[in-house]
């Protein structure tokens, strides 16, 4: 996983899963076939990501197959703002997912312009909703 793709709305950078055969930790949700085409919309299919069929996840020693979304041309060195690499980071918390903390530890981000952006408006509260009230001690450095 790396802050790798560029945002089509806001030009920030946002994570996306390289190729390479490595590890990538994360959570799988189940979600119902007729929700998958609002989510190809937020997510941007067709605008920088691709939905992947197939993607084969081990959990608990079992290999099951699920839809993921990737980057079609990803460009490293991209900065998430503040907002975003904090939502991140307190679902790897959440999750138990420390390498995912450990991974973003030295990621550079920058604080968003538009802070009545409805995209960081909505993390904000969710953050918040999630006892993260000062979200900005998720963040490194």
């Amino acid at each position: 996983m790396a802050i790798a793709k560029e945002s089509w709305r806001d030009r920030s950078g946002k994570a996306t899963i390289l190729a390479g055969g490595g590890t990538t930790h994360g959570v799988l949700f189940d979600i119902a076939a007729d929700e998958i085409p609002a989510l190809d919309q937020i997510e941007g299919v067709g605008k920088g990501y691709d939905r992947l069929e197939g993607a084969l996840v081990a959990m608990a020693g079992d290999t099951v197959t699920a839809v993921t979304y990737v980057a079609t041309e990803p460009r490293p060195g991209l900065m998430p703002y503040d907002w975003y690499l904090a939502l991140i980071l307190a679902g790897a918390q959440e999750h138990g997912l420390p390498a995912v903390a450990t991974a973003l530890r030295t990621q550079p981000y920058s604080p968003d312009p538009d802070r009545n952006r409805p995209g960081r408006l909505a993390a904000v509260r969710a953050l918040a909703e999630a006892g993260h009230h000062d979200w900005r001690a998720l963040l490194p450095g």
